[in-house]
């Protein structure tokens, strides 16, 4: 009877599932490596396409920035030539 017993508890287990997840992040402009290297595979020089389009997304946000600053500091100046002009006459005049 004691091996009975044992069989019993052996079918009254629940089956087990074991799961895993891998999660993989980066940060930045481009994909990682290994996700270049994937891109690759998928389609003949797509890694260098990305590459290309980043670079030159890039460079264009550093242009914009470049404008905006000349910009401010020519804002900048203005106020204060303008700064300047009212207290002269407010002192003068």
């Amino acid at each position: 009877m004691g091996n009975k017993s044992k069989r019993q508890n052996l079918q009254r287990r629940p089956s087990s599932t074991i799961m895993t997840q891998t999660v993989e992040a980066y940060s930045g402009p481009l994909p990682s490596p290994d996700m270049l290297t994937q891109y690759n595979t998928a389609f003949v020089e797509c890694a260098e396409r990305i590459v290309a389009m980043t670079e030159k997304q890039a460079a264009h946000r550093q242009e914009i920035e470049k404008i905006f600053v000349v910009a401010a500091v020519k804002h900048e100046a203005r106020a204060q030539i303008i700064g300047c002009i009212i207290a002269l006459s407010a002192i003068i005049g």
